[in-house]
């Protein structure tokens, strides 16, 4: 029998945009463009937005175990694109996301096909992605002894759309 459990962070399509500030849009900080402060903040184009998944808060984080592989790493987004580039180039193409102390998973190809301005949920399967993505290394930010981050995964993407929804399925086989 497999455990599940699940963290989601939520926010508006269309949060309003602001000079020089970081943007807060639900359970999302949109990170003002520090090379860049001329630029709106919230418009999705050229910006990173960091969130936590709080995992502790589930009913079943108790059955899940450190030393039980995860089988599965459901990373579900939900994303506008913005900001196409001269020549037509959609920016999101060379968009990212990454688990704190993980690296950067570049584009992927669930980004590729996005249309701008619309929004599209893409799921990514975190165990296939870069090799530093493995079922030890996530279980060891989940289970983090700093009481700071037990239970907790925090996330970042970059940098041309607005995240409007994510959620993270950890699932193992029970003991």
């Amino acid at each position: 029998m497999s455990v599940t459990i699940a963290a989601t962070a939520s926010g508006s399509f269309t949060p309003t945009p602001v000079l020089g500030e970081n943007v807060v849009n639900g359970d999302f900080l949109i990170l003002r463009n520090r090379l860049a402060p001329d630029r709106k903040t919230g418009d999705g184009s050229d910006e990173e937005t960091s969130w936590t998944f709080y995992f502790n808060e589930h009913p079943d984080f108790a059955l899940f175990s450190p030393s039980q592989p995860l089988t599965s790493a459901l990373l579900t987004l939900t994303l506008t694109p913005k900001d196409e580039q001269p020549g037509g180039i959609r920016g999101v193409t060379t968009d990212g996301f990454w688990i704190d102390s993980l690296g950067y998973a570049g584009a992927t190809d669930e980004f590729q096909s996005l249309p701008l301005d619309e929004p599209a949920t893409i799921t990514v399967e975190l165990l296939d992605r870069v090799p530093s993505y493995t079922s030890t290394a996530i279980l060891g930010i989940l289970f983090s002894i700093d009481g700071l981050f037990g239970g907790r995964i925090s996330m970042h993407y970059q940098d041309d759309a607005i995240i409007s929804f994510a959620q993270l399925e950890l699932t193992q086989e029970s003991l």
